[in-house]
């Protein structure tokens, strides 16, 4: 009775875990394909892109400093355009003409590919939930295998974007979760012989 009870506490939990990795999933979607549409407006309007950026400027409306009254808090560089440069001579040509446009153009393009990719693990992570729900027990090959890849996954985007140290600690977790997954695998065929 006790092991039924905590299995579906366990299934309680996925419950959860699916609805707010579906929301995420909705709003990482949401928020790329704006910024997705962000950085293609931008390119397109090119030269007049600039032209409102530097009037913007000029009338104080954007700036790159983050103030305070007249005390500034924190000097952010956004994008230096005077520095831009490509060895393609297509892109330099465009960087010469509209060097704003071509930057924030990219910098909403990336952001978007980045929120893709999030929604994208979002929405493997809502897998392994209703994986969870869907199975007897959570100690089962298909949830494991499932668990294992979503895990390598996570942990390759780590190494690749925050940096390698992220990354090596992501695989050791995917290491220790397998572990305990397996070792509970094995601990429910016991139980189930038992039986």
């Amino acid at each position: 009775m006790e092991e039924s009870v905590k299995i579906a506490k366990i299934k309680k939990s996925c419950k959860v875990g699916k609805t707010i990795s579906n929301i995420l999933f909705i709003i990482s979607l949401i928020a790329g394909i704006a910024s997705l549409a962000g950085g293609i407006f931008i390119f397109s309007m090119g030269r007049e892109f600039d032209v409102s950026m530097e009037q913007a400027v000029d009338a104080g409306y954007v700036t790159t400093d983050n103030s305070m009254g007249s005390a500034t808090v924190i000097r952010i560089e956004a994008f230096d355009v005077d520095n831009l440069h490509s060895d393609i001579p297509a892109w330099q040509a465009a960087i010469d003409d509209h060097p704003y446009a071509v930057s924030y153009g990219a910098m909403c393009l990336t952001m978007a590919a980045a929120l893709v990719l999030a929604a994208v693990l979002m929405k493997l992570i809502s897998g392994i939930f209703a994986q969870i729900i869907k199975e007897e027990t959570p100690f089962t090959d298909k949830v494991i295998k499932r668990v294992l890849v979503v895990m390598i996954a996570v942990s390759a985007v780590m190494f690749f974007t925050t940096g390698m140290a992220y990354g090596v600690l992501g695989g050791i977790v995917t290491w220790v979760v397998y572990s305990i997954l397996d070792y509970g695998k094995t601990l429910q065929i016991q139980s189930d012989e038992t039986l």
